[in-house]
């Protein structure tokens, strides 16, 4: 039953994640948009210590 009950909670907090990054986008970008910074996002140069590990560092 506590399963069930977890289980629950996390589909729940999934869903409002969900609709609250939906309507955030709706909201504020166009598609157009939401393409254009994820192309972005993509091909940006990465920094040298980047490349390397794949992830950032933090100094």
């Amino acid at each position: 039953m506590l399963t069930y009950f977890l289980l629950a909670i996390a589909a729940l907090f999934v869903a409002i994640r969900f609709f609250v990054l939906y309507a955030h986008k709706k909201r504020y970008l166009s598609d157009r948009d939401t393409d254009q910074l994820f192309l972005t996002m993509l091909n940006e140069e990465k920094e040298p210590d980047e490349k390397e590990t794949g992830r950032p560092l933090y100094r």
